[in-house]
């Protein structure tokens, strides 16, 4: 019986050195983490955010400032001859791919604003975070954004804070802060073993986080928590609130992705005090096919180029104009 004991010890004690020997080739050779860049995030003492931008970065085009968002200061005084718009969202927003802060949509957009003769001066602000969904984005505005006396909050949705496979794996590394299990999450194969036994657990933990800034959330559908939050920052602190949804870039003609506009639109109907936009029919007037605005990687459908973010202020400029936001 003991050597039968034995020979199960040893086969398991190999099985597990393989597999940290995969997990070990897969981390140095192969696999970083989605959503969580070791370089330019960091850990937050907020448990809902999970992580943040660093704070004064400057890495591969990246500068952020003392706020830890990738803008110039803010400046938390305003006049009354200023309107301020905050724009909430992912990698997106932050715009990884672009390298001069010019050419982000934000930028262009605060540029629009001030040359097109309107009567009060406009602060545009870039609190993107690579990887956030909405329930994050949501309590960066309630944590860091309202402070800046916002009149206009932006959510920028990309198509992938509906994926769910892509955004369980940011919920479980939200809580994390333990640094080897932050290195051994670069690796895929390490993810799908972690995801396989903890996913409902850590599911369950983010609900129970949500549940302690606000029980009334506790039962909600996840994919409505962070719109449900946003409505009621809205109603408390007054400012006007939209969402644009941005497309995945591809071809207009054969777009197989309309199905996850109408899920996200669906949600948002349950929230009439929320204004949102579609950008897809935008998008494809212009042009049927979506991939001349991928930028230098070919396979990434989801980052504008220049163009894209160029187009991405125009749409965001014309859709407030017509909907009565600027003055």
């Amino acid at each position: 019986m003991k050597n039968v004991h034995y020979k199960i010890f040893l086969f398991l004690f190999g099985l597990f050195l393989g597999l940290l020997l995969v997990i070990i080739v897969n981390i140095v050779f192969f696999e970083s983490c989605p959503g969580y860049d070791f370089d330019i995030n960091t850990p937050s003492e907020n448990k809902t955010l999970g992580y943040e931008l660093k704070k004064n970065l400057n890495y591969s085009g990246i500068k952020t400032n003392s706020s830890g968002f990738r803008d110039r200061e803010f400046s938390i005084l305003k006049n009354d001859k200023t309107k301020r718009i905050l724009v909430l969202g992912d990698s997106l927003t932050l715009a990884v791919n672009i390298n001069q802060q010019k050419n982000i949509f934000t930028v262009r957009l605060e540029d629009i604003l001030n040359k097109t003769g309107l009567s009060l001066k406009y602060e545009v602000f870039n609190m993107g975070i690579d990887g956030y969904n909405t329930v994050q984005e949501a309590e960066n505005l309630k944590r860091n954004g309202l402070k800046y006396n916002p009149d206009i909050v932006i959510v920028v949705y990309c198509l992938n804070d509906d994926d769910k496979d892509i955004n369980d794996i940011y919920y479980a590394s939200l809580f994390n802060k333990n640094r080897l299990n932050r290195l051994l999450f670069k690796s895929a194969v390490y993810r799908k073993i972690y995801l396989f036994f903890l996913e409902k657990f850590w599911i369950i933990k983010m609900h129970g986080q949500i549940s302690r800034i606000d029980s009334k959330y506790k039962s909600m559908d996840f994919d409505c928590i962070g719109f449900e939050m946003f409505k009621d920052l809205q109603r408390e602190y007054k400012f006007k609130l939209y969402v644009f949804i941005v497309p995945y870039f591809s071809d207009y003609k054969n777009y197989s992705d309309i199905k996850i506009h109408k899920r996200v639109t669906d949600r948002l109907k349950r929230y009439p005090e929320i204004r949102y936009f579609d950008l897809l029919e935008d998008f494809s007037r212009v042009t049927s096919d979506g991939k001349i605005f991928r930028h230098n990687n070919p396979d990434d459908f989801c980052h504008p180029n220049e163009k894209g973010h160029e187009l991405i202020a125009e749409f965001m400029y014309n859709k407030l104009k017509q909907d009565g936001a600027l003055n």
